[in-house]
């Protein structure tokens, strides 16, 4: 059984959603800390990663400061928000010297006291959760994700203390049947992760032109599914949705119709 730890300081919404696309099922409305997959043999655990036990975890690239042992598997690029220093809004700010010696609450102690290092600003970090402001309402400012609304928070955003950004990484020695597991979990991630920007396109093509149009498109994506019918030749191929938006006025000029672009949960090359 592989356990898969995800730090609670992310959306795990998200980490299930994308998990669902990988075939990976869980209940996403159960609220307990330790869920297991109906299809796979993984157990999904909330906890914070400072205890340094999982075989396996998901977590914010945020946390890493201290964790040295963890390895970063893949970044999955789907979190909710850079982290950022707010102040108050009606604050006279003109640099980061304000918060010297002022009280800074966050959910993120030890990078934003790295953070202050760098800029030697000598401050006092409090650790808190994402729900500080009900928890220290005297913190002279505070340190969160930019996805929380500052405006109605009475507060301003005057510092990007870090990019986030949400990764896969490892801890500790796997067993060979648990590597089995692991493996096989990255192959699936890496299909979902793989699908984002890939989209299923179906269109018609005349058949003068049907020769010209597989060369094209063969040139950038050589799997391409081809069906000639009297007047028209069917084509379905995966394609980035970004490429297809480029191109899709050159397949109207050669008479394309009935287009349309599906999802794709998963896209194994």
């Amino acid at each position: 059984m592989l356990k898969v730890v995800i730090d609670p300081k992310i959306s795990r919404f998200q980490v299930l959603k994308l998990f669902d696309s990988a075939g990976i099922r869980f209940d996403s409305f159960d609220p307990s800390p330790i869920i297991h997959s109906s299809n796979f043999p993984v157990e999904l655990i909330s906890c914070s990663l400072l205890s340094k036990t999982p075989a396996f975890a998901i977590y914010d690239e945020m946390s890493r400061f201290g964790i040295s042992s963890l390895r970063v598997v893949r970044h999955l690029n789907i979190d909710d928000g850079d982290i950022a220093l707010m102040v108050p809004s009606d604050a006279k700010y003109k640099g980061i010297e304000w918060f010297r010696d002022k009280v800074v609450a966050t959910p993120y102690p030890a990078l934003l006291a790295a953070f202050f290092s760098e800029h030697s600003v000598r401050a006092e970090v409090i650790s808190s959760s994402s729900g500080i402001l009900s928890e220290y309402p005297l913190a002279d400012a505070y340190c969160l994700k930019t996805h929380c609304n500052a405006s109605n928070l009475n507060m301003k955003i005057v510092e990007i203390v870090s990019h986030s950004d949400c990764v896969v990484a490892s801890y500790g020695n796997f067993s060979v049947s648990d590597q089995v597991i692991a493996d096989d979990f990255i192959f699936r991630l890496d299909a979902a992760l793989s699908a984002r920007d890939k989209k299923l396109v179906h269109m018609f093509i005349p058949i003068r032109f049907a020769d010209v149009v597989e060369r094209e498109i063969r040139s950038i994506y050589p799997f391409v599914s081809r069906s000639d019918f009297f007047e028209h030749a069917k084509f379905e191929f995966v394609a980035d949705e970004s490429w297809f938006w480029d191109v899709i006025d050159h397949f109207k000029s050669l008479g394309a119709s009935e287009i349309y672009l599906s999802n794709i949960a998963s896209y194994i090359p």
